[in-house]
């Protein structure tokens, strides 16, 4: 487990740092994640306290007969590299 101090938490809510999370959770997903396809993510805004990235997921999971649009809210925890993911169906 790698931990990241006060300054990494700083540079973690640089708005470029930001962005490449974003992407590389969308390319992580649309790569890895066969079942997904049309992923969108999002970031949610930083609040003025909070060591985490908060991010939104949609996709469509591809389901037979027609794909079914899913939600998912996850949230990076910068002080111990953790995720948390909710999500809707």
């Amino acid at each position: 487990t790698r931990y990241i101090g006060v300054t990494g938490v700083q540079t973690c809510a640089l708005p470029i740092y930001r962005k490449v999370m974003r992407r590389s959770v969308e390319e992580a997903l649309t790569k890895f994640e066969p079942r997904l396809k049309s992923v969108r993510v999002t970031l949610e805004p930083p609040s003025k306290f909070d060591v985490a990235i908060h991010f939104r997921i949609e996709a469509l999971l591809r389901l037979d007969p027609a794909p079914e649009p899913v939600r998912f809210d996850a949230a990076l925890q910068l002080g111990t590299s953790s995720y948390s993911v909710r999500g809707e169906v």
